[in-house]
C-alpha cells in the first residue's frame, strides 16, 4: 500500500487508533515499572484458564446447583414450620404483640 501511495504521490497518514496503540505499546508501557510484569502475568493466567474452560464451567454449574438445593431445602423447612404453626391449636396471645 505504501508503494502504491508513493507512486500515486498520495501522502500516507496513519490511522489514529493504530498510532495511539503503537505509541502506548512501544514507548509508554515498557517504560512503566510494574505494567509489563502485570501484563505478562495476566497473559499467563489467560493462557492457563483458556485450556481449563470446561472444568470452570462444570464447577460453576455444580456450585449453582448446590446453592439452589440449599435454597430449596431452606424454603421447604420454612414451609414445614408454617404448616406446623397453622395446624397448632394453641395460640399464645402474649407473644402476638411482639
Amino acid at each position: 500500500m505504501r508503494k502504491a501511495w508513493k507512486l500515486l504521490k498520495v501522502i500516507h497518514t496513519f490511522c489514529i487508533g493504530h498510532g495511539i496503540h503503537n505509541w502506548l505499546m512501544t514507548d509508554c508501557i515498557p517504560e512503566m515499572n510494574l505494567v509489563p510484569n502485570l501484563l505478562d502475568n495476566v497473559q499467563m493466567i489467560i493462557n492457563k484458564l483458556r485450556y481449563r474452560q470446561h472444568e470452570l464451567e462444570h464447577e460453576f454449574l455444580r456450585s449453582n446447583e448446590m446453592i439452589n438445593n440449599d435454597l430449596l431445602s431452606t424454603i421447604n423447612k420454612a414451609g414445614e414450620l408454617l404448616d406446623a404453626d397453622a395446624a397448632s391449636p394453641y395460640i399464645n396471645f402474649e407473644t402476638l404483640d411482639e
